[in-house]
């Protein structure tokens, strides 16, 4: 659907604020399907705007905070995949 997304965070480095504001902007935009709202959709355009980029930006510091920690066991990890999961399988395990 949208192939420019690009990721905010690079390890415990975090995007600065225009960076969250654009994607904010682009998700919207996305979403309502405009690319510029109307004088009437302005206010309830940039009210959603701002509560995404603040959505975004507490995401983004929690996963910051949970990193800086330094404890293993809290760090924030990727999700593993059935599929890598299905490929640590031995070969002759029967299929579940």
């Amino acid at each position: 659907m949208c192939r420019s997304i690009q990721p905010l965070r690079q390890g415990r480095a975090i995007a600065p604020d225009d960076a969250i504001d654009a994607a904010a902007r682009q998700y919207v935009r996305k979403v309502t399907g405009m690319t510029r709202p109307t004088t009437r959709h302005a206010v309830a355009f940039e009210a959603a705007v701002a509560d995404i980029a603040a959505a975004t930006r507490r995401a983004l510091d929690g996963v910051a905070e949970n990193l800086a920690s330094g404890d293993g066991e809290n760090a924030w990890t990727p999700r593993r995949s059935r599929r890598a999961d299905q490929d640590q399988r031995p070969i002759d395990a029967p299929i579940v």
